[in-house]
């Protein structure tokens, strides 16, 4: 009732027909865009005043009052036309981050492919430098091995004779240096063929029930026969039976006491500690060393690596032993870390699971 009530007190006529042209220019914005909308639009306004609205008279061009019907219309359509230029933008907005992300996925998939290739290059060469280690050691293994036998019997030759040349005094000495280099660059050997071969998992781990505290007891034993210093071991009340393979264990605790000694002061005790920790078994070798910084912690079970204190020290050493009982360790299913801090000494643990029975037999 509204819209006839205005017509008749404004003298509008042909109220409707400003709608057809509004409908028409959202019609052809939606399906052909910026352009033909804005066309459409001075097409309706050329239509609107040559056409639809006759001029009254001679003098007077245009009928205001009819105009006036039209003008909700030609409002309506420049709304519907600056949505369209929002549209527009946002299509080319639209496009120009479709075509970045497929650059950028494109560049991903080249870089993906780069990085795969060269991750099987480094697996290749990887598995050379494995290789050649293991080859290379058992070559050297041989004439080392040779070498030392050579030794041994010109020691024990030498040994038997009750009084020497003075020019063969010194020959003793230094046949015992020869034997103890030798020694020690076969210790080498042996250090970078298990370093290589538990890395590469060739060498399988040879289970059984073994006793822990059996075990510990023969490792301090022996390492303290060896060393002269004074080791104190700990053990559980009740026997405490573990299903892994005995000699990587124990070369796991021989390695750890040897650092112990090594890194810390004559005469200053050497602890080795094993308990039971709920379903694991834990292991921790302490010494009262000078330390290792919290920076280098993480480093130490690297193989080849060694604190600067130790490097500048009269302690020889590969950095193999923490990066072959890690491996060992991780073989097992287990967990190794060190805790240290200046004045209260080093500790190594060793976290092992201890298997149920159903374990043992998958």
């Amino acid at each position: 009732m509204f819209i006839p009530f205005l017509e008749a007190s404004l003298g509008i006529k042909n109220y409707f027909i400003g709608a057809q042209f509004f409908i028409v220019t959202a019609f052809i914005g939606l399906f052909w865009g910026l352009g033909p909308a804005l066309f459409s639009v001075l097409l309706g306004i050329f239509a609107l005043q040559y056409f639809i609205i006759p001029p009254t008279n001679s003098l007077t061009v245009f009928n205001w009052r009819d105009e006036l019907s039209f003008i909700p219309f030609l409002l309506a359509q420049l709304v519907v036309v600056s949505l369209i230029v929002l549209r527009e933008r946002m299509r080319q907005h639209l496009q120009v981050a479709e075509q970045d992300a497929r650059t950028r996925v494109e560049e991903l998939a080249a870089s993906n492919q780069a990085l795969a290739e060269s991750n099987a290059k480094l697996a290749q060469l990887d598995q050379l430098k494995d290789r050649f280690i293991a080859q290379a050691s058992h070559e050297l293994k041989t004439p080392i091995t040779t070498i030392r036998g050579q030794v041994q019997v010109a020691s024990r030759q030498l040994s038997k004779q009750k009084e020497l040349p003075d020019s063969l005094a010194a020959l003793p000495t230094q046949l015992d240096k020869v034997e103890k280099q030798t020694r020690r660059l076969h210790a080498l050997l042996d250090d970078l063929l298990d370093l290589s071969s538990l890395h590469s998992g060739s060498i399988p781990l040879r289970r059984s029930s073994c006793d822990i505290g059996q075990l510990c007891h023969n490792v301090v034993e022996d390492q303290a026969a060896l060393t002269g210093r004074h080791i104190k071991l700990n053990l559980p009340t009740s026997p405490l039976t573990l299903y892994m393979d005995g000699e990587r264990i124990a070369q796991v605790m021989a390695n750890l006491i040897t650092n112990a000694i090594k890194y810390s002061p004559e005469g200053t005790e050497i602890q080795v500690n094993a308990r039971q920790e709920q379903a694991n078994l834990l292991l921790q070798v302490h010494n009262l060393g000078p330390g290792i910084p919290q920076e280098q912690q993480a480093e130490i079970f690297e193989p080849f690596y060694r604190t600067p204190g130790a490097r500048s020290s009269t302690t020889r050493g590969w950095g193999l032993g923490l990066a072959i009982s890690k491996e060992i360790v991780e073989r097992h299913g287990g967990h190794m870390w060190v805790e240290s801090a200046e004045g209260t000494g080093t500790t190594f643990f060793v976290s092992l699971p201890i298997q149920s029975d159903q374990e043992k037999g998958m």
